[in-house]
């Protein structure tokens, strides 16, 4: 088996990437110079198969089928197994099937299916005879059963179940589905190869996804609810309902600006973007919650930035404010701390804490402790400052940056540029992904970022306090 993923990056390029490489980062980089958007990636093994008959009459025309990565350069070749000769080849791009002419004399072939042109990563034989062929089998993917099903808390309702094949096949259904509902899991016959899933209750929830179908036996797959069924904000929203169309422009016109949409709410859409344009951004967003960001190019930070709700019927032609500077408030934090940061009013917050050298964007409402670097009693500091990040009213901790104790129930931690960003389970995911996207390392009151001095406890208390505004 082999792995290959393609995908678009902002720019609109296509990388393609072989089977040695499990998990990595894509990563757009301003000017061939800083990292400014990274995206995750989990390479998967691709299914690969060829159909063929088994055996053909010398001299004659074999039509074969394939599934396979589909990668630059793949090809199909023809070998006879006693020497390893080749006879024929053909690539696989832009074609669903092949027509090979059998040799003049009989004996044991392959068809192998090449990927790169590189490595052989599946092989085919066919026994060429003298003697006529008078039925070969009809030329098509070969087919395993496959079960399906959605969550146990719906195993017990009726449910209509349909498959969409994403590498359609020649000779194969178009697409399979059940007539009626039935209840519990559906044994579908699938053959290798992309598929979409639906499945939909009679009282109304629908359930998708895309899976990926091997030559391995005993294959199985839970279809989760769609993404409009579980997200209370878009409930709404008719899941029929395609991309808006939408205009985002900022409020510097003119100003060559570089925008990143990121869908928080489930949606099925990538993290979209552009390249610097003067006069904003007109694109179409799949309906539910987006975080937008716009940096003005030449810029260090972000001019723009804002978590967005669309609707179907939402405005076409939406215009973001700069972001704001955090209020220096008199608030309190639950711990007794004064807040270092306060976000109000309608617009995020840029947040400079020269204190523990970082950089971060708030959503409104949101507060900000100091950074603190910390230290073990024996006398060891940590690497990296910690800040945490309160929201809700009361407030409440619901992020952290390189919290000193975090336990996994409470919710997830994600790497970001200035280490773990954690948050609790019920955060606004919008605010995480502004968090994540906006730490960044600056100067800190020492001079260089992150860069500890060596004091003395009586010294750095002093000091501590005299950050902290205290007499």
């Amino acid at each position: 088996m082999t792995s290959s993923t393609t995908f678009s990056i902002l720019g609109g390029h296509i990388v393609s990437f072989a089977h040695i490489i499990r998990f990595c980062d894509t990563a757009y980089m301003l000017k061939a110079q800083e990292i400014i958007a990274r995206r995750p990636l989990t390479l998967s093994d691709a299914p690969v198969s060829i159909t063929a008959p088994d055996t053909a009459q010398v001299g004659s025309d074999v039509t074969i089928t394939w599934v396979g990565p589909g990668a630059h350069l793949d090809n199909i070749q023809f070998y006879r197994q006693a020497d390893n000769e080749r006879f024929d080849y053909g690539y696989v791009a832009g074609q669903s099937e092949m027509t090979f002419r059998m040799p003049d004399e009989p004996g044991v072939f392959e068809f192998r299916y090449v990927f790169l042109d590189n490595e052989t990563v599946h092989s085919r034989p066919i026994t060429v005879t003298l003697e006529k062929v008078d039925a070969a089998p009809a030329i098509g993917p070969s087919f395993l059963p496959v079960v399906l099903s959605v969550p146990a808390a719906f195993s017990g309702d009726p449910i209509l179940w349909s498959a969409e094949p994403l590498d359609p096949q020649a000779g194969a259904p178009e697409a399979l589905a059940m007539p009626d509902p039935i209840t519990g899991s559906w044994t579908a016959e699938l053959y290798p190869g992309r598929w979409r899933i639906h499945a939909e209750v009679i009282a109304g929830r629908s359930f998708g996804a895309e899976i990926t179908v091997t030559n391995a036996k005993g294959q199985t797959f839970e279809i989760p609810l769609t993404p409009i069924e579980t997200i209370g904000m878009v409930e709404n929203v008719p899941a029929a309902s395609g991309p808006v169309p939408i205009w985002i422009k900022g409020q510097y016109d003119g100003i060559f600006t570089r925008w990143q949409a990121t869908p928080v709410s489930g949606q099925s859409s990538e993290v979209l973007g552009t390249d610097y344009q003067p006069h904003g951004w007109k694109t179409a967003l799949d309906p539910g919650r987006w975080v937008i960001e716009g940096f003005a190019e030449g810029g260090t930070g972000h001019l723009y930035a804002a978590a967005l709700n669309v609707t179907p019927d939402a405005s076409v032609d939406v215009t973001l404010l700069r972001t704001a500077s955090a209020a220096q408030t008199a608030l309190t934090l639950p711990n007794g701390e004064p807040a270092a940061a306060h976000c109000l009013g309608d617009v995020p917050c840029s947040v400079t804490d020269s204190t523990g050298g970082l950089r971060y964007i708030l959503l409104p409402g949101w507060a900000a402790s100091a950074a603190l670097v910390y230290e073990t009693a024996g006398g060891a500091t940590a690497k990296a400052a910690s800040v945490e990040f309160y929201s809700g009213t009361p407030l409440q901790v619901m992020a952290a940056l390189n919290p000193r104790q975090w336990d996994v129930a409470i919710g997830p931690c994600t790497d970001s540029a200035l280490g773990p960003l954690c948050s609790a389970k019920d955060t606004d995911k919008a605010a995480v992904v502004l968090l994540k996207s906006s730490l960044r390392a600056v100067a800190s009151a020492s001079g260089i970022p992150g860069t500890k001095l060596n004091l003395k406890p009586e010294v750095a208390g002093a000091l501590r306090a005299k950050l902290n505004g205290e007499k």
